[in-house]
């Protein structure tokens, strides 16, 4: 992969981690931001056979068969972005790749969903494991989650019908 590369995607993720401190007090270590880097810029140099989350999501959605598909997220000004008529010609390239994965044949919403009425969610995005990309079904909800799935169920500003 070409040193460029990968020397701008380790200062992004660098940026991201600072960000993450500072913002969340979350602190990802060294090994797990390396490897994130490597990730994008294998992606990028379109050295990388396996896909980041975002490239593979339409792939791993249609080939399951869903067609249709609700985004859900709490990052209101992302949203905006990417639901923006000019989205398509976004400085960032990473919005960019999503909105054209969101413009082929597949139907998908983009919608923003208060933190607040979204606990559950948010509770399994703190504890997934940042180094991996893998997806992970749970066919059950973990005990940790059964009282904010029952608070979101309950303070939900959309209709669940």
């Amino acid at each position: 992969m070409p040193w460029p590369t990968l020397f701008i995607s380790t200062l992004w993720e660098l940026w991201k981690n600072r960000n993450d401190w500072v913002f969340n007090t979350i602190m990802l270590p060294i090994a797990a931001i390396c490897s994130r880097a490597i990730t994008w810029a294998r992606y990028y140099s379109g050295v990388e056979q396996h896909a980041p989350p975002i490239a593979s999501l339409r792939n791993h959605a249609w080939d399951r068969g869903i067609e249709i598909l609700q985004v859900q997220s709490d990052c209101k000004e992302a949203i905006q972005m990417l639901t923006s008529p000019l989205a398509n010609v976004n400085s960032s390239s990473l919005a960019r790749a999503i909105v054209k994965l969101c413009n082929r044949g597949w139907s998908v919403d983009l919608i923003w969903i208060a933190r607040s009425s979204n606990q559950a969610a948010d509770a399994l995005a703190r504890r997934a494991d940042v180094s991996a990309f893998d997806t992970i079904a749970l066919h059950s909800p973990p005990e940790f989650l059964r009282p904010l799935l029952c608070h979101d169920i309950s303070n939900s500003s959309f209709d669940l019908a």
